[in-house]
């Protein structure tokens, strides 16, 4: 009977010592100090091969262009994203897309547009000039001997105006025509800035400086790492998610609890009469994770890409990045190992690096000297033939194998899934009975980027009319030569 007695004495001595993990709350006072609110200010800039230079931001009614830098800096966009530190250097990880967002390339579509209105307009002004010159010639000619010195003064400088003019139309007409594929958008920063979570945020001074040190070169992995310009984290946060060793990454487990600290819509919901205030959301892993991305239950809005996600210890397992529809309530994260290897400045393995080439590609690294050789040899338009193929012939596994697992947009349909592709597709070929493309031409815009031109040829199913329209669509592919962008121009 003793020995029984002890017995359980042990046990329940065993299981009363067993470590049990934090609870949810103090998860989110423990860490949501570290968790920030990023503002980031900007604008792009569209360099083109004639060395004119254009400006414009993007809004909810589309691109504005601008030729004025001024103007365009007055008119910079704002864009909030979350972020955390890693180190007591000041370091914060986030998204790269929150931090370097990329510019559209509709925008050559709205400039050229541009100019070929002003084209015509100097056309204009060049034809109204000649005649009033004609007309300021023959009148001088005919009534020179009865127009006084001043009279005749006011009309000379009037013609040599007009000719000035025109002259400067005649320089500068031929010099407006461009090359998009020489072109460059380039991202050009106002202020990129942090608000700490229980703080007031009043105007543009209560936000603390940063600068962008490093991001992922690689398309699908969305980091990068910013730092606080004194290169020092605050004393006041002493628990920040400090990044593991690569070799004690944590396992994610499927179905496991996880959690999220972030600023769902920016400063629009983190704004309360107490200041700034994060949010922490809970869900669940919801898919076996890739290298590449881990699916969750954690329902996010614009504002949370760059938030922690960490198991139910506080470790981080992977930063948000995407969500997939908002009315779905899942969405994607980066794995910490990613992180890890940017952060470290970690070079990868040699098996990543076959996984990263592109087929066909040498599997060493290019030298500086043979990188832009090696990129100009790239050409991806068989590709877009193979899949315009697989479309005609409505194999959607062929279709779908052109594409990355981690497709940023197609079409109107951000960060889709393969079953919401699969739906795209059955719904288009429901409605339409047969389809084909002329390929008229497919523009290599640069080693990622094509314009493919079609005279699109389709027949609807329940009326069977015939129709034809001619069609422009952007293709954007990845290191892998996988196509992550698909939309119409």
């Amino acid at each position: 009977m003793r020995n029984t007695l002890l017995f359980f004495t042990m046990v329940f001595f065993l299981v009363s010592c067993e470590k049990k993990p934090p609870s949810p709350d103090e998860l989110y006072e423990k860490y949501r100090g570290s968790v920030v609110l990023i503002k980031n200010e900007y604008y792009h800039k569209a360099i083109l091969d004639n060395d004119l230079e254009f400006y414009f931001t993007e809004g909810p009614e589309g691109i504005e262009l601008f030729m004025d830098e001024e103007e365009a800096r007055d008119n910079s966009m704002i864009a909030y994203g979350s972020g955390f530190f890693i180190d007591s250097e000041g370091k914060i990880a986030t998204n790269r897309h929150v931090v370097y967002p990329e510019g559209d390339f509709r925008v050559f579509q709205l400039i050229d547009d541009y100019i070929v209105n002003l084209k015509n307009e100097m056309k204009a002004d060049y034809s109204s000039n000649t005649e009033r010159m004609e007309k300021l010639s023959s009148y001088y000619n005919e009534f020179f001997d009865y127009l006084d010195y001043g009279e005749r003064s006011e009309l000379e400088e009037e013609y040599e105006k007009l000719k000035e003019e025109n002259k400067v139309i005649e320089e500068v007409f031929p010099k407006l025509e461009f090359n998009e594929r020489a072109s460059k958008i380039e991202l050009v920063q106002v202020d990129l800035a942090i608000a700490y979570d229980n703080t007031f945020v009043e105007n543009d001074d209560d936000y603390i400086s940063c600068v962008p040190i490093r991001k992922s070169e690689r398309e699908e992995i969305d980091l990068a790492i910013i730092q606080l310009k004194n290169k020092r984290t605050p004393a006041e946060i002493t628990s920040f998610f400090k990044l593991p060793s690569p070799e004690e990454l944590p396992q994610v487990k499927m179905s496991e609890d996880i959690y999220m600290i972030g600023y769902n819509q920016g400063v629009n919901l983190a704004q309360t009469k107490e200041g700034v205030k994060s949010q922490f959301t809970t869900g669940n892993v919801s898919q076996d994770p890739d290298s590449d991305r881990i699916l969750y239950s954690i329902p996010t809005l614009g504002g949370s890409s760059g938030s922690p996600i960490f198991n139910s210890w506080g470790d981080l397992i992977a930063v948000n990045f995407a969500k997939t529809r908002d009315y779905q309530g899942f969405s994607f994260g980066v794995p910490v190992k990613n992180l890890v290897q940017l952060y470290r400045d970690i070079p990868l393995t040699e098996a990543e690096t076959r996984l990263a080439s592109t087929p066909g590609e040498s599997e060493s690294i290019p030298t500086a000297s043979t990188k832009a050789e090696v990129e100009e040899k790239i050409d991806y338009s068989s590709k877009i033939r193979g899949l315009l193929d697989a479309e005609e012939r409505r194999n959607f596994e062929e279709i779908s194998s052109y594409f990355s697992p981690n497709m940023k947009r197609y079409w109107n349909v951000s960060y889709p899934t393969k079953e919401e592709l699969y739906k795209q597709y059955t719904d288009s070929w429901d409605i339409i009975l047969s389809a084909s493309n002329r390929i008229l031409e497919i523009e290599r815009l640069n080693k990622f980027n094509y314009i493919l031109h079609t005279d699109y040829n389709y027949t609807l199913r329940e009326s069977k009319n015939q129709k034809s329209t001619r069609s422009e669509v952007r293709y954007k592919f990845n290191e892998k030569g996988k196509i992550v962008e698909i939309y119409g121009i």
